[in-house]
């Protein structure tokens, strides 16, 4: 009720915008004959709905009791996405692997604190854009806890758990669930099938 009192009060600020009308048919019936006794075209009895939309210009400030503020903070964040590409270094003769972005996830602000939530990419970084900052910053080392490494170390040696849901493809790159729905372990196996891919083709650069 509060919201349309405030539209009633400031009607040039919530102007509709054009849009086409729609049509809905609710029922159809039979014209009459014509005069000389040939069947008329049938009648159509139709209802016209047109539903404006109301906006909020961007310079108009909105009154708080109107707006859920929802904080996310890093503790929210349930995991991270990780995109590189995996490369034949051939001076080196090495299979080596470059990171190019990270994307935290969490679930959706309105889900929050529901455990069966989907989570949802929040935004991805350009990994090279942030090597400094993550340089600067130390995560603890569970094999030495009297060495620490810093976050840029521990990502570029892939010392993290991961399982690959997604490779290059001519489906447009499509994911692991999407051609195996419905199935965890599928998935798992088909993530597996794609690492031990990865391992083969180093192995197969070498012939003994």
């Amino acid at each position: 009720a509060a919201g349309f009192e405030e539209i009633n009060n400031n009607p040039e600020l919530y102007k509709p915008q054009n849009i086409p009308e729609k049509t809905v048919v609710t029922k159809a019936k039979a014209a009459k004959k014509g005069k000389k006794g040939k069947p008329g075209t049938p009648a159509v009895a139709a209802s016209t709905v047109v539903t404006p939309a109301q906006t909020v210009p961007a310079a108009k400030q909105l009154d708080p009791q109107f707006v859920n503020v929802r904080e996310l903070t890093a503790q929210d964040v349930s995991g991270y996405k990780i995109k590189g590409y995996w490369y034949f270094d051939k001076r080196q003769s090495e299979l080596k692997y470059r990171l190019l972005g990270l994307c935290p996830v969490a679930p959706e602000a309105r889900e929050i604190g529901n455990d069966k939530a989907d989570l949802i990419e929040l935004f991805w970084v350009y990994f090279p854009s942030v090597r400094e900052v993550l340089h600067n910053a130390n995560s603890f080392n569970d094999r030495n806890s009297a060495m620490p490494i810093t976050f840029d170390h521990l990502l570029n040696s892939r010392r993290f758990n991961a399982v690959i849901y997604k490779e290059e493809n001519v489906y447009a790159d499509r994911k692991v669930d999407e051609y195996m729905k419905d199935n965890a372990q599928s998935q798992l196996l088909e993530s597996e099938r794609i690492r031990e891919k990865i391992r083969n083709f180093e192995q197969d650069m070498w012939n003994y």
